[in-house]
């Protein structure tokens, strides 16, 4: 994954902590930020770029 669903997953992370007072496992944020990420593509907001 490239750094903006980094940053994204550590925005979730802290969004449910504060709003649901646990702390999600880490297959949670991964599904969540894959979900980001397929978004963002979808509305052509990020490209994938092979590295």
């Amino acid at each position: 994954m490239n750094y903006l669903a980094t940053i994204y997953q550590i925005q979730y992370q802290q969004r449910i902590i504060r709003e649901q007072g646990r702390i999600p496992d880490e297959s949670e944020v991964l599904m969540a930020a894959q979900k980001f990420v397929d978004l963002q593509t979808q509305h052509g907001r990020l490209k994938l770029v092979e590295q």
